[in-house]
């Protein structure tokens, strides 16, 4: 993620939220998912399991539509 904001600057809009399920587990219990990591856009979990850079650009990209 950091190298894909280095390349574009725009990336740096979308905020980026973590959740440690062992020191969250309440808000990890409010999404759907299975693998981690998983990658959610607003509501809609756009990818999960092993990201490639192209991946994580089209999660940034639906994000910043």
């Amino acid at each position: 993620m950091e190298e894909l904001i280095k390349e574009n600057p725009e990336y740096s809009k979308v905020e980026i939220r973590v959740i440690d399920e062992e020191k969250e587990p309440e808000a990890a219990k409010k999404y759907d998912y299975y693998y981690v990591p998983t990658y959610y856009v607003g509501e809609t979990k756009v990818h999960e399991g092993v990201p490639t850079k192209e991946i994580i650009k089209n999660v940034f990209d639906k994000a910043l539509e």
